[in-house]
């Protein structure tokens, strides 16, 4: 039957359309597979491939069991490998990663300190952070990655480092810098010091750090304060011995410098008050200054001698000890003194001026009132002090204490001349015993020679 349908399909005349062409394929197929087993008709390779099949199934086992103990060994491991089996083509050939990002990108550290940077590297194991100082050769550290991310630190900041980071695919960040900064703080202090005219003392001035001062009172202080940075405020908390409440003077400030004037009148503590005119890390307060005020205490002046009141006898001259004393020096030194007779009568008093100008902070004076050549008569007392100025001329006189001496009475006069008339006797007829005796020693010697 296909042979005939063959031979009419040959045999047709005319053109020959789509559907004779598809008849006559489908009959030289099935004359072709005439007789064919199902097993035959399958490809050559068809046994080939039931024996590897065959192969593959241990070999399967064999990788799954060794996955399952690496589950159980190293879980993590184990997932990964896991998951580049069920991926390969992406294990192989896997996407670029995010860029690496460094957090803080630079800024600005306290000198001596250090910095941290944040290095977030997703899809990294691992990182390599770089830094370099100025003229100094790269240095490279190799950070492990956890979570995406790795921490470097730079320490210690005495200059300004650049720094990066970089993988192992090659991709690097920018380069940032840290650079170091001072604290907020005084660098140079000048302390000019005027004092008191009456001292006479010249100008000093005063650098470096001070805590301690000590200055007369009245005595001028121009200080001048320089930063190294520049400021907005800069004052002196002002706490005076004695009072619980403070007030601030404020200087008067040029970008990094401060200046101001204060008189010196009674002991404070300045404590410094430092604002920055923009941000900074840290701010060192400098200590203190204890400011010590000395006051100007009044001359002392002292009668040493005779030092109580007494009579004179025949010896008319009155002679006087006086001691005086300043803690910053002497002007004047004086005596004052006045007459009063038996009557009752007082005399002008008379100042006399013993030292002046002197500028010594201790006097020895010697001085004698020569109360016969003044017409002191017996019986008149002269009444006498002394006195003492200092340079300060707001600052009152310092006065002895006042003593009293007086001419002796004919009477009394009398009886010192035959007392002291008896004492030279005495004194003659003991001056002539000794001679006696002498004469007698030197005659007892001549014998025994």
């Amino acid at each position: 039957l296909q042979s005939r349908g063959l031979g009419d399909v040959y045999k047709r005349q005319g053109p020959v359309d789509s559907d004779g062409l598809s008849e006559l394929h489908r009959l030289q197929v099935a004359s072709a597979l005439r007789g064919r087993s199902p097993r035959e008709l399958m490809p050559s390779s068809h046994g080939r491939l039931r024996a590897a099949r065959r192969l593959a199934l241990p070999g399967v086992g064999i990788v799954l069991a060794v996955l399952g103990l690496g589950f159980i060994e190293r879980p993590v491991a184990a997932s990964r490998a896991l998951g580049i089996l069920a991926r390969p083509w992406a294990a192989t050939f896997p996407p670029a990663p995010p860029p690496l990002r460094l957090d803080p990108p630079g800024g600005e550290v306290l000198r001596g300190g250090g910095f941290e940077v944040v290095i977030t590297a997703i899809g990294r194991e691992r990182v390599r952070f770089g830094q370099a100082g100025a003229g100094a050769p790269a240095r490279r550290t190799v950070l492990d990655v956890s979570d995406g991310a790795a921490v470097a630190r730079i320490a210690p900041v005495e200059e300004a480092i650049r720094f990066w980071a970089e993988d192992d695919r090659g991709f690097v960040t920018d380069t940032f810098t840290v650079v170091p900064v001072d604290p907020l703080t005084i660098t140079s202090l000048l302390i000019e010091l005027d004092y008191p005219r009456y001292l006479s003392r010249p100008r000093e001035v005063l650098s470096g750090p001070i805590s301690s001062l000590q200055v007369p009172v009245g005595t001028r202080l121009g200080l001048t304060v320089r930063t190294n940075h520049p400021i907005e405020r800069m004052g002196l908390v002002r706490t005076r011995d004695g009072e619980a409440t403070s007030d601030t003077l404020d200087l008067e400030v040029a970008a990094d410098i401060a200046r101001a004037d204060l008189t010196a009148e009674r002991s404070e503590l300045l404590s410094w008050l430092l604002t920055a005119s923009r941000s900074v890390l840290d701010v060192r307060i400098p200590p203190a200054i204890a400011l010590s005020v000395e006051e100007d205490a009044p001359p002392t002046v002292v009668l040493v001698y005779p030092g109580e009141d007494r009579v004179l006898g025949i010896d008319r001259d009155l002679s006087l000890v006086i001691e005086a004393k300043d803690d910053y020096g002497l002007r004047e030194v004086g005596l004052v003194w006045w007459r009063e007779s038996t009557g009752g009568r007082r005399g002008a008093p008379r100042r006399e001026i013993l030292a002046d100008g002197s500028g010594a902070r201790r006097l020895t004076l010697r001085p004698i009132i020569g109360l016969e050549s003044e017409g002191f008569l017996p019986g008149d007392e002269v009444v006498y002090f002394a006195t003492a100025t200092d340079s300060n001329p707001g600052a009152p006189a310092a006065v002895s204490d006042t003593f009293r001496a007086r001419l002796a009475s004919l009477e009394e006069l009398t009886d010192e001349v035959v007392r002291r008339t008896g004492g030279l006797v005495d004194e003659a007829r003991s001056v002539r015993d000794k001679v006696g005796d002498l004469s007698d020693g030197a005659r007892d010697a001549e014998r025994r020679s």
